[in-house]
């Protein structure tokens, strides 16, 4: 997070390997698709969190369940 005091703003960045410490198993792009939905959706009450970009990621891409 940053502060830009010139233009008086409050800048935050997630990024590709954001999603990925969450989602290990997603490719750049399919990381890069999570904070596209992210942005799309963004709900100023609510904020971006890991938890946003790993319900996202699971949205988009459900991890297969294992055979027992």
């Amino acid at each position: 997070m940053a502060i830009n005091h010139e233009l008086k703003k409050l800048v935050t960045t997630w990024c590709v390997n954001d999603v990925q410490t969450v989602r290990t198993d997603l490719t750049d792009e399919q990381a890069f698709e999570v904070l596209i939905r992210v942005d799309r959706y963004f709900d100023a009450d609510y904020g971006i969190s890991w938890d946003t970009l790993k319900i996202t990621a699971d949205d988009l891409y459900p991890r297969e369940q294992a055979n027992d």
